[in-house]
């Protein structure tokens, strides 16, 4: 899945003087989905990278699915 760039929002903007806009959404819900995969993983030494862009994939996937309502 490709990841449109263009959509960078956030997950917990902060809207005081727009001084930072938080981590963007896209990272957040790789965050949430990432202990459930890696704990599926017994050898977490020989997988990061396949966890990682799992993780993103399923991040993907939410976010494709988020904006199709």
């Amino acid at each position: 899945m490709n990841y449109d760039t263009k959509n960078k929002e956030s997950a917990f903007p902060i809207t005081n003087n727009n001084i930072n806009n938080g981590m963007t959404l896209r990272d957040y819900f790789a965050g949430q989905v990432l202990p459930t995969i890696a704990g599926r993983y017994e050898n977490l030494n020989q997988n990061h990278d396949y966890i990682a862009r799992l993780s993103y994939d399923l991040a993907d996937a939410m976010i494709a699915v988020r904006g199709s309502k």
